[in-house]
């Protein structure tokens, strides 16, 4: 092999490798859950009614997924257990306490508190997770 061909075909060889890790970069996998009801029985946020989240707007995250109190009583329809995975670009989101909105640090995108778009770009919801409370237990799974 020519040294010309060498240096190309080095050339190529590192062009495919930037452009594969740029691909993966861009995808929207992550570390975190995949999003929506997972199936199973994996706890991935869980709480004690009687000392956490007594608040409406407090929040406890963890494993990629946050658990929001929206109203005032124990009921499943009072909490909020979503994604922190951004549905654009798979950047982790920021929850604003103070204005109930979840706001992407990457691009701009907002959501409310039940994971609805309220700007762009992204154009799907953020997916939720199911909530389970029994006595004054929740968890998330």
């Amino acid at each position: 092999m020519e040294r010309r061909d060498f240096i190309n075909a080095l050339g190529q060889a590192s062009m495919l490798i930037t452009v594969s890790g740029l691909a993966a970069a861009c995808s929207k996998s992550s570390g975190a859950p995949a999003g929506g009801n997972t199936g199973g029985t994996t706890t991935l946020v869980s709480a004690d009614l009687s000392s956490e989240l007594i608040a409406v707007g407090s929040f406890k995250s963890s494993h990629g997924v946050i658990l929001i109190r929206t109203g005032s009583t124990n009921n499943v329809t009072d909490f909020s257990a979503l994604s922190l995975t951004c549905t654009h670009m798979g950047c982790t989101i920021n929850y604003d306490q103070g204005t109930e909105q979840f706001k992407c640090p990457c691009h701009g995108s907002e959501f409310d508190v039940n994971g609805a778009v309220l700007q762009g770009p992204a154009a799907a919801p953020l997916p939720k997770f199911k909530i389970t409370i029994v006595g004054n237990a929740i968890t998330v799974s």
